[in-house]
């Protein structure tokens, strides 16, 4: 793959094109100069455009190049932006008085559940990612009427309020 590098990562500097032959999938990219020289540098101080076809690129540094195939080059990116997703809904038993979690892998199934049992009281996201965690509160019920939390990122806070105003 073709692109430009500037060595000092300065704007005044003029870029040389150069010729990527690896990357070692985090930041530093195994390069040949003009004049066929291999050299190892970091990411940011190249121009081009991150997209799918640098994970075609083969790994490794300098002498230890191992060539990849498209066919493991989507395994790897299917694999990175795999992400799970699970609702939880706290619901309170008068008779045994205790509370229980039912879970759910859509929104839509968990409001369903909300709007069918009277005795659910919160309503709890969590995300997983290859790489970490995260869990935000979306819903709680206060004095018999359903308050959301705000949130950011994954799940629409319009979709929160119109359900707080149905019910």
């Amino acid at each position: 793959m073709k692109t430009y590098y500037n060595p000092e990562g300065d704007p005044c500097w003029i870029d040389q094109e150069v010729e990527i032959v690896a990357w070692d999938r985090d930041k530093y990219f195994t390069f040949k100069d003009s004049l066929g020289e291999l050299h190892t540098d970091k990411g940011w101080k190249f121009s081009f455009k991150r997209s799918n076809k640098l994970h075609e690129l083969p790994y490794g540094y300098l002498d230890e190049v191992v060539q990849v195939t498209r066919k493991d080059a989507a395994k790897e990116l299917k694999e990175r932006r795999k992400t799970g997703v699970k609702y939880s809904v706290k619901q309170f038993s008068l008779c045994m008085e205790s509370a229980t979690w039912k879970e759910f892998k859509t929104l839509k199934k968990a409001l369903n559940f909300c709007k069918g049992n009277p005795n659910c009281t919160f309503l709890h996201a969590s995300f997983s990612y290859k790489n970490g965690f995260s869990s935000m509160p979306l819903l709680e019920k206060e004095n018999g009427e359903w308050c959301y939390f705000t949130c950011t990122g994954r799940v629409s806070t319009k979709t929160l309020i119109g359900f707080c105003w149905e019910n």
